[in-house]
């Protein structure tokens, strides 16, 4: 019985996660922790969940912003990046109204980072379509 409850939980909150960036869907706040992968660059802030869902615009508290930025990819131009997978705590709001008009599913604010790594940017859209840890 209590696998059945834990089976139950674990879709309920896969559809919720879903509901939350749905078409037409109404936007559900959420608290707690969430992971995902996450790359920040030049006019972007995409974090996308393991499942898939996003990307919403993140952004952080400065203690979390300044450990972030530590795994900035410097490069000429407009070209340096951060791209990790990241496990964090924070909050999930509605839409985030992006000045330059790109469409994001809502607004991750970070309280503290649990768990961060870099990936290769070349892996960074398969894992961010919820294909796993995009490790190949």
């Amino acid at each position: 019985m209590q696998e059945m409850r834990a089976c139950l939980l674990s879709v309920a909150t896969a559809f919720f996660l879903i509901g939350c960036t749905s078409p037409g869907s109404t936007f559900r706040e959420a608290s707690g922790v969430f992971s995902g992968v996450y790359r920040q660059g030049f006019e972007q802030s995409d974090f996308y969940t393991a499942a898939g869902a996003g990307p919403y615009w993140l952004d952080a508290e400065p203690e979390a912003w300044s450990r972030l930025m530590s795994y900035r990819n410097d490069a000429p131009g407009r070209a340096s990046a951060v791209i990790v997978r990241l496990t964090v705590e924070g909050e999930l709001r509605p839409h985030h109204d992006d000045p330059l008009g790109r469409p994001y599913s809502g607004h991750l604010h970070v309280s503290r980072i649990i768990e961060i790594e870099a990936i290769p940017a070349e892996r960074f859209d398969q894992a961010a379509a919820g294909a796993g840890p995009g490790t190949g």
